[in-house]
């Protein structure tokens, strides 16, 4: 939003909005401004125990959303949760298997990322051709 209303002319306004624009040094605050904003997020459903991982969690998202963009985002987000989605509906309590398989499942996930970061940029990019 920052860069938005501060009118940044090196990257379009949408790729700010989407992510993926390049990380610069002076967006450590934001990303750890946003990492504290997601772990208290959580802290209702999950309690205090919890609080370094989900910060730890929302550092690692921050810097997929300015790496990579929104999609790397949600994705990672959805996979963690999908992972966990066991625990929630057993009530069962695998947490090593469950963090190898977090662990194994987000290095084939960042393998893909820039899959998709390429595939996206070029319809993008197709998209904006074709208005001009």
């Amino acid at each position: 939003i920052i860069c938005i209303l501060a009118k940044k002319k090196d990257v379009p306004a949408y790729r700010y909005l989407l992510g993926g624009f390049g990380f610069k040094g002076w967006m450590w605050a934001f990303v750890l401004l946003s990492a504290g904003f997601f772990a208290a997020g959580h802290l209702s459903g999950w309690g205090l125990w919890k609080l370094i991982p989900t910060f730890l969690f929302g550092l690692m998202t921050a810097y997929l959303f300015i790496k990579y963009g929104l999609y790397a985002t949600i994705s990672i987000h959805f996979l963690t949760d999908f992972i966990m989605a066991e625990t929630w509906v057993t009530g069962s309590d695998m947490s090593v298997t469950l963090a190898m398989m977090m662990f194994f499942s987000a290095l084939l996930a960042l393998g893909c990322v820039p899959i998709y970061y390429r595939r996206i940029r070029e319809v993008l990019s197709n998209l904006s051709t074709k208005k001009e």
